[in-house]
């Protein structure tokens, strides 16, 4: 995931923790059903890395089975889901 637009600034809400690693808030948004049904939206924590190669930050877990882990590690209760898609995205959803 490209977190700041192509330059090799740091990403904005991003920090480090004492350990050196930048991490950043994620949002996504759960889909029940295989995408066809809204669930919910959540904030996850994930790792950056620079990549030189790229010459940006990039979110260190690919879309998949290992991100999925990550996420229901992080939100438990999301396990339950029947058949969830979980969608990267920088829309807020508001509650009113």
């Amino acid at each position: 995931m490209n977190t700041n637009n192509g330059n090799s600034k740091i990403p904005k809400g991003s920090w480090l923790d004492e350990n050196g690693k930048r991490w950043v808030k994620v949002l996504f948004d759960v889909m029940a059903d295989g995408g066809q049904r809204f669930v919910r939206q959540i904030q996850v924590i994930l790792e950056l890395h620079f990549d030189f190669s790229l010459g940006r930050y990039t979110i260190d877990t690919e879309l998949g089975g290992a991100m999925a882990q990550e996420i229901v590690r992080q939100y438990p209760s999301l396990a339950n889901i029947r058949n969830v898609t979980f969608v990267m995205t920088d829309k807020r959803v508001f509650n009113n």
